[in-house]
């Protein structure tokens, strides 16, 4: 929680594998929260950007008004 690698926390505390450190460090909820709610700002933010690329492929692809198809009928 307080930024320290952790393997460095596996080192001082003697532990000699890594899942044996992380059995024993819990992540307070307010952490939990600050992480989840940055990873939605991200996920929104990539939503948007993907919205808005197809909004303007969208929009490339209509015709410009007043412009008819050609006939199709038979004389």
């Amino acid at each position: 929680m307080q930024g320290a690698d952790p393997f460095v926390v596996q080192k001082v505390l003697g532990h000699s594998q890594l899942t044996t450190t992380r059995r024993y460090t819990h992540v307070p909820i307010e952490v939990t929260k600050t992480a989840v709610t940055g990873l939605e700002s991200a996920f929104e933010a990539e939503r948007k950007k993907q919205e808005e690329k197809q909004d303007r492929e969208a929009a490339a692809e209509v015709k410009p008004a007043g412009v008819q198809p050609p006939s199709t009928r038979v004389q």
